[in-house]
């Protein structure tokens, strides 16, 4: 038996030839869905690394990403992995300022942008980079293009001179005209297991935004034992829509590659119902804040059930969550909620089902906290949503529940190869082939995450059971500490508010104060669910945030949260923010993580406020 590729070269090139016809990518064009094939991505990746070769990329060369998730950023993945080039992929929604950090840092020999649109936004930004600039997709839609105006911006109507900016596809025809196919093969084929093949910048341990490199060992680690212990065939289809500037969906698209499996590229959260629809695909990875959202969707629908078929629904999810917390102790199943489920998902949990598009076997959370309502609710349907855990640090999952029985509340238990060790303080420290080599050009910070004895210091607090399930409690650098000297997790009691119904996020404050106040903010579907019941007419809704009536009833709501902690944990004041955290107005990480920092800042003001008003 042949050795297993030890680089991302070989892992590609090894499974274009051993599934060459099967179907290797799903994308859109003119509203239907085209397929490519593993064999003509291999063929146009090899073009384009012949190409990106005659302008100077060899292994080792930064190529820096900075696009949204399609089918040209992984052609140019896969051409960065055959030449043994280091990719380093940045959010399409980056700031000038943070892109400026980050280019002046990793220094790269080639820049792609995602479209036209990006070079005319970053323009001032890539005057400072010294690189070839190439250009993904040579026109963009513009969404507020003025009346009589072409809706679409060019490459031609941006680029000045041919010097500035050159397209992929043009690149691509380059390396078809150029004949050193064997040289670029032994560029990526020749690189070591422990070189560098990602950087990815996160703000991770730290708090603040390093890169952190990971070589081709950490990240074939995490595709060949994923595909592995899910386990994913090339009978399946996996949609994705995370970005591919987050380790999750990098992850993602190496576990598909692994399994020979294709991946259908969806349009994000504006059209994922559409896209599960379309795809039926047996699974998906996202961040909780989409189930979230596929489930407060499958509650509104419930509106029109009748009174039997929701009292149906309403004990199927009840059963569902008593069948599967009875699951892990071992206790005897309970026939009545037994029945209930297997009533429930005979009837109308099929619907529920539909959604998903049908075929769905598991689901993968991670990126941030499950809402434990949300995984009982989903799995009660009959789908395993499995929460994981892991950081950028570890190259993506170390923890991760299993199809055949996810233990709610927990992030699962380690991957093989994994150690995960609780210090005397709580952090939850793990070791194991996926921990990065360094933080690029970092040497204390690297020293400050990963000790001398390899164990990566994540900053998060958790427990393990006894059978090894490790379940996250908190952040340690986010602490609190009052005007009285108390030590206070904000995340603890912000999870606690985030299972209040009406609320979407809360933001915890009160360091150097002598109590704790709250923001809260209440998404606009479940303000809507909330004026139904109330019989409100829906074009009020959009007021009702500073009505008396929603106050009082979160009011109540925090009371009994309240009931759960210490008293020195308790919210004394809270406000209703206008509107909802999100990435577009900078609250909320593209992994749907409130920035702390940023929060506090945005509301200062209504934060002082609470804290002047008498009781």
């Amino acid at each position: 038996m042949s050795e297993a590729p030890r680089n991302l070269a070989g892992f590609l090139l090894e499974r274009s030839r051993l599934s060459s016809q099967d179907a290797a990518i799903l994308h859109r064009v003119d509203g239907g869905w085209k397929t490519i094939s593993y064999g003509q991505l291999e063929s146009r990746a090899m073009d384009v690394a012949r190409g990106l070769f005659s302008m100077g990329v060899e292994a080792g060369t930064p190529v820096m990403v900075m696009a949204r998730t399609t089918e040209q950023w992984l052609l140019v993945a896969w051409a960065s992995a055959i030449l043994g080039a280091v990719l380093v992929p940045v959010h399409y929604t980056l700031s000038e300022a943070d892109f400026k950090d980050m280019a002046g840092r990793v220094r790269p020999g080639f820049l792609f942008l995602g479209d036209p649109g990006l070079l005319v936004r970053m323009r001032n930004s890539v005057k400072s980079i010294s690189c070839p600039i190439g250009i993904m997709e040579t026109r963009c839609v513009l969404g507020d293009a003025p009346s009589g105006a072409r809706p679409y911006l060019r490459m031609e109507d941006v680029v000045s001179n041919r010097e500035e900016a050159v397209s992929l596809a043009q690149i691509e025809s380059l390396g078809a005209d150029v004949r050193q196919k064997s040289r670029v093969e032994e560029l990526g084929l020749s690189r070591p297991g422990d070189a560098p093949a990602l950087v990815i910048f996160t703000a991770g341990t730290l708090g603040e935004q390093k890169g952190a490199v990971l070589t081709h060992d950490n990240v074939l680690y995490q595709a060949r034992t994923l595909s592995f212990l899910l386990p994913v065939g090339r009978d399946d289809v996996q949609l994705v829509f995370l970005p591919f500037s987050h380790i999750l969906g990098i992850i993602a698209f190496l576990t598909s590659v692994a399994a020979g499996a294709p991946m259908a590229l969806g349009g994000g959260m504006r059209s994922l119902l559409e896209d599960l629809r379309d795809v039926r695909p047996t699974f998906m990875v996202g961040v909780p804040r989409v189930y979230e959202k596929i489930v407060e969707k499958l509650k509104a629908g419930t509106s029109d059930y009748s009174i039997v078929w929701w009292e149906v629904y309403r004990r199927g999810i009840k059963a569902g969550q008593d069948v599967i917390e009875g699951r892990p102790r071992g206790r005897l199943f309970d026939m009545a909620a037994k029945l209930q489920l297997d009533l429930a998902r005979r009837t109308v949990f099929q619907r529920c089902r539909e959604i998903f598009g049908g075929r769905m076997r598991f689901l993968i959370s991670g990126g941030a906290p499950l809402p434990v309502e949300v995984a009982h609710t989903v799995n009660a349907f009959g789908i395993p949503l499995l929460d994981g855990f892991g950081l950028t640090e570890a190259s993506g999952a170390t923890h991760l529940n299993r199809p055949e029985g996810p233990r709610v509340g927990t992030v699962g238990a380690p991957l093989p190869m994994v150690q995960t060790r609780i210090a005397e303080d709580g952090e939850v420290l793990l070791r194991g082939p996926g921990i990065m080599a360094g933080y690029l050009n970092d040497r204390d910070a690297t020293m400050a995450a990963v000790d001398q004895d390899g164990w990566l210091h994540t900053g998060d607090l958790g427990a393990l059971d006894p059978d090894g399930y490790l379940k996250i409690t908190g952040r340690k650098k986010n602490i609190i500490v009052t005007s009285s000297g108390k030590n206070i997790l904000p995340s603890k009691i912000e999870s606690l508010l985030a299972t209040i119904p009406l609320v979407s996020h809360a933001f915890v404050q009160g360091d150097g104060k002598p109590f704790l106040v709250a923001l809260v903010t209440v998404s606009p579907s479940r303000l809507e669910e909330w004026a139904a019941r109330k019989s409100i007419p829906a074009e009020a809704t959009e007021k009702l945030r500073s009505d008396i009536r929603l106050y009082k009833d979160i009011e109540g709501e925090v009371e009994r949260v309240n009931q759960q902690l210490a008293p020195y944990e308790r919210i004394r004041k809270f406000a209703i923010l206008d509107a909802d955290f999100s990435t577009e107005t900078g609250e909320l990480t593209h992994d749907f993580k409130v920035r702390r920092r940023i929060v506090a800042d945005k509301y200062r003001d209504v934060m002082q406020t609470l804290y002047k008003e008498r009781f």
